[in-house]
């Protein structure tokens, strides 16, 4: 339990001094992950259950996410055939841009990060961390399959006849 105290200690530091850098640039943490997850999209694009997947959040939040985008001119969205209702979300230029603004921001502060962890830890720190995810991942799959949702009573109904007997 130790580890993951200081995993989740760390997370909250990073998203403290991530939620600073982004905020000069007038974008919430929630909107810039999304740009960040559609950087290499497809060329298509990605759709609002594979940005939900990706981010780990609800597919609720995702149409907020990707419409506030959308407005700001940051995201664009098509229509998918043969399903007219998907859409599959890509970064404009101008959400290029302000996701590339946001990083050039960033560079000093995580070649700072980079150089007080010392030569090859930060490679290492990464490969760990895909590998715990990795691992987070599969349990969940897992446990999904292992339990899965309830499924609600099915009512019978009956026909009823114009007297209202059954």
């Amino acid at each position: 339990m130790e580890v993951a105290e200081q995993i989740l200690a760390c997370g909250r530091m990073f998203r403290d001094r991530l939620s600073q850098q982004i905020g000069n640039r007038e974008l919430s943490q929630p909107e810039f992950a999304l740009l960040w997850a559609c950087r290499r999209a497809p060329r298509a694009g990605l759709s609002q259950s594979e940005l939900a997947a990706v981010l780990a959040i609800s597919a609720a939040q995702v149409s907020g996410l990707v419409e506030k985008l959308r407005c700001h001119g940051l995201l664009c969205g098509r229509r998918t055939r043969p399903d007219r209702r998907r859409q599959l979300w890509k970064l404009t230029p101008a959400g290029r841009t302000r996701l590339q603004t946001v990083l050039a921001d960033m560079v000093d502060w995580a070649a700072a990060l980079d150089e007080r962890l010392g030569t090859g830890v930060p490679v290492e720190l990464g490969s760990l961390l895909d590998k715990l995810g990795r691992m987070l991942h599969d349990q969940r799959k897992n446990l999904a399959t292992d339990h899965p949702a309830p499924q609600r009573p099915q009512t019978v109904r009956h026909a009823v006849d114009r007297r209202g007997a059954a």
